[in-house]
């Protein structure tokens, strides 16, 4: 197998000394996402003649380029180092309260709609119980954030759902 170097990706080089960018992109934050990814250089051969390794090794760099991480801690960490820029944090602030405006007509953000008046009111005691109003815009950031927002439900016998972990 082929000695690997890093190269820069054709499009996106670092710039030559001199270059009004001090950085490959305009915007220096979206460089360093690019770097969470690993998408900053790929593998070339260092011998011109594998053209079968090199061909390999470049579907191999094209397929690692277009998937994700698949371990979700480390998507956890990647999304949570990413809030700590301003415009995605901002980003996700806007989502979180814009999405979770209380309704006029019912005075709250979130509420149950079914044809059965049970379940209507069982499901609105629910919410009432784990205090969704107070909570839904932080759950509604998190979800954004990380694609999902996992909360086990606390059940009593008699009562219902009384809380949320």
């Amino acid at each position: 197998m082929p000695d690997r170097v890093r190269a820069p990706i054709p499009g996106l080089a670092e710039p030559e000394t001199g270059s009004k960018l001090a950085q490959p992109h305009r915007v220096p934050w979206y460089w360093r996402l690019f770097g969470l990814y690993g998408r900053q250089s790929r593998p070339v051969s260092a011998s011109g003649d594998d053209t079968g390794d090199m061909q390999r090794l470049l579907q191999d760099w094209f397929s690692n380029y277009l998937s994700l991480v698949r371990d979700r801690k480390e998507r956890y960490r990647i999304f949570s180092e990413m809030d700590t820029f301003g415009s995605v944090s901002g980003i996700l602030d806007v989502y979180a309260e814009e999405s979770t405006q209380r309704d006029y007509d019912r005075g709250v953000s979130v509420w149950i709609e079914s044809k059965d008046t049970k379940m209507i009111s069982r499901g609105n005691e629910c919410l009432r119980n784990v205090q969704m109003e107070d909570r839904i815009t932080n759950l509604v950031r998190r979800f954004c954030k990380l694609g999902d927002a996992m909360q086990r439900l606390i059940y009593q016998t008699g009562k219902g759902v009384v809380a949320w972990k």
